[in-house]
């Protein structure tokens, strides 16, 4: 687990492959302990690799073809990098997907193209009265299963 500070700023992660799960608790401590705190939104972040067949350039062929409308932009230059956000409004909160290129690299092993996938759920809170914050916070982070669930829901059946 990692905690970096940084003005007006805490982050919390872990990855979420370990046995115990321990940024909800951490996170919720947190926020009992400083209740005092101007706590205007939360970010809820995940990453995921998928990994794809094929030559080095497989991601950007996939994004390219996949995602992108056809265009003379498109074979501008030489090897255009590509990477594509997208914004959904959903009801509870904003989501921000990112999906971009990438290389995976084993050792030993060349590098092999893969799809890379961040979501930031996005729960804006300066709206709500103090008390009506550190409310909704707790509840949040209690149910961050819920915003995974959704992240993976649309990299699965949209991609």
């Amino acid at each position: 687990m990692k905690i970096v500070t940084s003005p007006n700023v805490i982050t919390f992660s872990q990855n979420l492959g370990s046995n115990q799960l321990k940024v909800p608790e951490i996170a919720g401590k947190y926020i009992e302990k400083y209740p005092e705190a101007d706590y205007g939104k939360i970010n809820i972040i995940f990453r995921r690799i998928l990994s794809l067949p094929g030559g080095s350039d497989q991601a950007r062929k996939y994004i390219k073809k996949n995602l992108l409308a056809n265009g003379p932009w498109l074979e501008f230059g030489n090897n255009v990098g590509v990477g594509i956000n997208f914004f959904f409004q959903l009801e509870r909160c904003q989501l921000k997907l990112s999906i971009n290129e990438a290389n995976l690299k084993y050792q030993k092993r060349p590098a092999s193209p893969a799809l890379f996938f961040s979501g930031n759920f996005n729960y804006k809170l300066e709206s709500y009265r103090k008390q009506e914050r550190l409310l909704m916070l707790g509840e949040i982070i209690k149910n961050w299963q819920q915003d995974e669930k959704t992240f993976r829901e649309i990299i699965n059946q949209s991609f």
